[in-house]
C-alpha cells in the first residue's frame, strides 16, 4: 500500500523512549502507530540483516499494509550497500512509491551523503509527483555531470508537459542511443507541435522489443488514427496495445468506443440567404426581367449518408444530396438539384484516397427538368506535416433538355476535369491553398465545345477556436474551340465561419464576381452577400 502523496510532509516519526530496546525507533518512518512489527524490522536494520529480514518485512506488510521497500532500501544504505539500495529505489519508482523515494533521498542528502545518485532519484520522485520546477533543478544538475537515460527522458517529459518543445527536442537529441524510448518521445513532441506525419513515422519505429513504451506507442497511434477517422488503423493499434497486460482493459475499451463512434447515418443540413447587388451586364446595364438584376434568394442543402465500415476501407457511404433555391423576384431561376452517390475512402499515414465516387444527378429550374448527369471521380492526396497535395480527376456525362433541335449549341456530352491542389499549414493557425485545373467540354454542339483553365488561391486563419475567416481568389479562362470567343472569370471573396457548438456553424461573407469576354454580350459582374446556418451530425 502506497503512502499518501503528502508522505514527506505528514510522516510521523515515533520516538519510543519508554523502552531501551526501542531507543533507535525515531530514526525510521512509521505509518500509524508504532508496534512490535515495526520493532522487529528496525532491529533487523540495526543488525545489518538486510538480506535476511524477509519474515519481519512480510509480517509488517501483512499486519499494517506497509510496503517493505522503504525499509529494505534504508537498510542497504545504512550498511553501505548503496548499489543494492538504488536498485530498490528503481523498483519503488516502478511501483509508484514516489513519496517514499523522495523521503529516502532527502534524508540521505540531509545526512551529507555525497553520492550524486540521490539527486537523481529525488529529481525523479519530484517529477512523478508533479513538482516540475524542483525536478528540473535536480535532473538538469545531474545530467550536466552524468549521462543517464532515465534522467534525460524524464527531463524531456517535463519540458513537453511545460510546452517547452524546443528544449525537449534539444535534450532528446543528446540521447546516446536511438531506441524505442527515444522514438516515443520524438513522436510525442512532433504530435504536440502539430506534426502528425512525423509523429507516426517515429512511433512506428517502436517494436515489441521496446517493452517500456511499445504499448503506449500503440495507444498513441490509435488515438491519431481515430481522430482522422482511420478506423482500420485505429482498431489495429488498439488491439496491439490490448495484447499487453498493461493496456489490456484500456485497449479493449478504446476499441468499444471506436465502434460506437462509427455512425450509421451522418449528414449536413444548411439554410441561407444570398443577395445579389451591383449586377451589371452588356456595358454595365441592368436588364430587367433577366438574371442580370439585383435579387434575393434563399437556399437549403441536405446531404445524408448511410455509412458502412468494411475491412478493406475506412468508410463506404451511400448518400443523397439535395439543393434548392427560392428567388424572390426571378422564379424562373428557382432551382432544385438532387444527387445520389456512392463513395469509398481509405487513409494511410501520409496518403489518402477517395476511389471511386460515383454520382448521379438531376436538376430542375422553375419546376421543369433542366439536365441529368452521371459522374465518376477519384481523388488522391499525399500529405506531410504541413503540406497536402491533392489530385482529383472527374469525368461527367450530361444531358440537357430543350436543345434537341439546336445541335450546334447542345451541351450533351462529356466533361473531363483534372486539377492539382496544394495546401500549406503554418503556425498551426494559417492555411494557404492554391490549385490549378484543366477541363475539356467534349459536347455535341460545336458552339459549346471549350477548354477551361482554372486557378484558385485562398488563405484561412483560425483566429480563435471558434472563428475562421477565409480570403479567396478564383480565376477561370474559357476558350471555345470552334468560335472566336474567350471568357475570363474572376472572383474575390471574404467569408467567415463561426462554430456555435461542435455541430452548429454560422457562415457569412461577400463575393464579387466578374466575367470579361471578347464578346461584350457575355460581360457580367455582381456582388453576392450571404449568410447561412448549418448543422452536421
Amino acid at each position: 500500500m502506497r503512502l499518501s502523496k503528502d508522505f514527506v510532509k505528514t510522516l510521523l516519526i515515533i520516538f519510543m523512549l519508554s523502552c531501551t530496546s526501542f531507543s533507535y525507533a525515531y530514526e525510521y518512518p512509521v505509518v500509524g502507530e508504532y508496534n512490535a512489527n515495526y520493532a522487529k524490522v528496525f532491529s533487523a536494520i540495526k543488525e545489518g540483516r538486510c538480506d535476511n529480514m524477509k519474515d519481519e518485512l512480510k509480517a509488517l506488510n501483512e499486519a499494517e499494509g506497509v510496503s517493505s521497500n522503504i525499509y529494505l532500501a534504508i537498510c542497504y544504505f545504512e550498511t553501505s550497500q548503496s548499489d543494492k539500495g538504488f536498485k530498490v529505489l528503481d523498483g519503488m519508482l516502478v511501483n509508484q512509491e514516489y513519496d517514499e523515494v523522495l523521503y529516502i533521498s532527502e534524508s540521505k542528502m540531509n545526512e551529507a551523503d555525497s553520492d550524486p545518485r540521490f539527486i537523481k532519484y529525488r529529481g525523479l520522485a519530484y517529477f512523478n509527483i508533479g513538482a516540475f520546477d524542483n525536478a528540473m533543478t535536480d535532473l538538469e544538475l545531474y545530467l550536466s555531470q552524468y549521462m543517464d537515460e532515465d534522467v534525460l527522458f524524464s527531463l524531456v517529459d517535463i519540458y513537453v508537459s511545460l510546452k517547452s518543445f524546443d528544449r525537449a527536442s534539444a535534450t532528446l537529441e543528446k540521447a546516446p542511443d536511438k531506441n524505442g524510448r527515444y522514438y516515443y518521445r520524438k513522436g510525442r513532441i512532433a504530435l504536440r507541435t502539430g506534426k502528425t506525419v512525423t509523429a507516426l513515422n517515429n512511433l512506428r519505429m517502436i517494436t515489441t522489443q521496446d517493452e517500456k513504451v511499445f504499448p503506449s506507442a500503440k495507444m498513441l497511434i490509435g488515438e491519431i488514427c481515430a481522430s482522422s477517422k482511420r478506423y482500420i488503423c485505429a482498431e489495429r493499434e488498439y488491439a496491439a496495445a490490448a495484447a499487453t497486460e498493461e493496456y489490456y482493459d484500456t485497449g479493449l475499451n478504446k476499441i468499444e468506443k471506436l465502434k460506437e463512434s462509427q455512425k450509421l447515418f451522418t449528414g449536413f443540413l444548411s439554410i441561407g440567404e444570398q443577395y445579389d447587388t451591383n449586377v451589371t451586364s452588356i456595358d454595365a446595364n441592368e436588364i430587367p426581367g433577366a438574371s442580370e438584376v439585383s435579387s434575393v434568394r434563399n437556399y437549403a442543402v441536405a446531404d445524408i449518408k448511410l455509412n458502412f465500415y468494411p475491412s478493406f476501407a475506412d468508410t463506404v457511404s451511400i448518400g443523397t444530396m439535395h439543393y434548392k433555391t427560392w428567388n424572390h423576384e426571378l422564379h424562373s431561376y428557382d432551382m432544385n438539384m438532387h444527387k445520389l452517390y456512392f463513395l469509398m475512402k481509405h487513409g494511410y499515414d501520409n496518403f489518402e484516397v477517395t476511389l471511386p465516387k460515383i454520382s448521379a444527378g438531376i436538376t430542375y429550374f422553375n419546376g421543369e427538368k433542366f439536365s441529368t448527369s452521371l459522374s465518376a471521380e477519384g481523388s488522391f492526396t499525399f500529405k506531410t506535416d504541413t503540406w497536402r497535395f491533392t489530385v482529383p480527376v472527374v469525368v461527367t456525362k450530361s444531358e440537357y433538355e430543350g436543345d434537341e433541335g439546336l445541335e450546334e449549341i447542345s451541351k450533351d456530352g462529356y466533361k473531363y476535369q483534372a486539377s492539382l491542389n496544394i495546401a500549406k499549414t503554418f503556425a498551426q493557425k494559417y492555411t494557404a491553398s492554391i490549385s490549378g485545373g484543366y477541363a475539356i467540354d467534349d459536347v455535341a454542339g460545336y458552339l459549346k465545345q471549350k477548354r477551361d483553365t482554372t486557378f484558385k488561391a485562398s488563405l484561412s486563419a483560425r483566429l480563435t477556436k471558434k472563428f475562421t475567416p477565409t480570403l479567396a481568389f478564383n480565376y477561370a479562362n474559357y476558350d471555345y474551340d470552334d468560335i472566336d470567343r474567350e471568357d475570363e472569370f474572376y472572383s474575390y471573396s471574404l467569408k467567415g465561419m463561426y462554430i456555435v457548438t461542435p455541430n452548429i456553424f454560422i457562415g457569412g461573407g461577400v463575393t464579387y464576381t466578374t466575367t470579361d469576354s471578347n464578346e461584350n454580350t457575355y460581360d457580367y459582374s455582381k456582388t453576392v452577400t450571404e449568410m447561412s446556418i448549418s448543422y452536421s451530425f
